[in-house]
């Protein structure tokens, strides 16, 4: 958001700027997902680390970070977005930066153990994924495809062209066939929804309305993390206290 943006939504509903909350969700979770939350709490309350919510033995890449006991932390995915199309063979196709291999899980048993993991990782630095023969997984026809994703970088200046989504709806038809075994590959459905905090949702959605994949992702894209509201508005007790109060003040007749 750009400051003059900001300023305009503070003058406009009259919150102070004490009252806006730059909130990221990977402070906590797995995933980025960064948002201005303009509230009534002048106060954020941090929600604890989450625990992965990836497959046992699956773990996204691996970046530095000095303060950890081995100086290393797991990468934060990029946040789940709304798909991009569905393919004709019925792919929900993500979002392009989803496919790079620095934003894939990897199976740490491929590699040996965690220790190995993170020595593929280093042996493979400045690049931010694992030193693998990514094509020995791969059809002969995905290769050309696969070296236009890498090549694209999938930073958030990256530009979305026709091209790169053309290449990625090839690979998620690859990545969708049940039968074959990479040791990369995307979150899954379920998992997205637990890093989301909405897998009762999604469960009580497929139970009651069994709505095409591509919806459910959808859901998922445009979601806002229920633990970050909580955080924005100042955490449980600040919500209560204030609820409690509102309700108070209203059977007394006050404003």
């Amino acid at each position: 958001m750009k400051p003059h943006m900001k300023q305009y939504i503070h003058k406009l509903l009259g919150i102070p700027e004490q009252c806006a909350h730059y909130l990221n969700c990977a402070k906590w979770g797995s995933v980025s997902r960064a948002r201005y939350f303009f509230t009534a709490s002048s106060t954020v309350v941090t929600p604890l680390p989450s625990p992965s919510p990836f497959d046992d033995g699956w773990s996204p890449t691996l970046v530095i970070e000095p303060e950890s006991s081995d100086h290393l932390k797991t990468r934060p995915l990029p946040p789940w977005l709304r798909p991009r199309r569905v393919t004709d063979r019925g792919s929900v196709v993500q979002s392009p930066l989803a496919y790079h291999p620095k934003n894939l899980l990897y199976d740490i048993s491929y590699f040996g153990t965690h220790s190995d993991f993170q020595v593929a990782l280093t042996q493979n630095l400045p690049l931010l994924f694992p030193k693998l023969p990514f094509k020995n997984f791969l059809p002969e026809f995905l290769w050309s495809d696969w070296d236009h994703l890498v090549a694209w970088g999938a930073t958030f200046d990256s530009t979305m062209t026709p091209a790169i989504v053309t290449a990625v709806s090839n690979l998620q038809d690859f990545f969708d066939n049940p039968f074959i075994y990479t040791p990369f590959r995307l979150p899954t459905l379920q998992e997205k929804a637990i890093d989301s905090e909405l897998s009762d949702l999604i469960s009580l959605t497929i139970a009651e309305a069994n709505p095409p994949i591509r919806t459910l992702h959808n859901i998922i894209g445009n979601f806002f993390k229920p633990s970050a509201v909580c955080a924005a508005l100042g955490g449980t007790d600040n919500i209560r206290n204030y609820v409690f109060l509102e309700v108070s003040n209203r059977v007394n007749g006050l404003p």
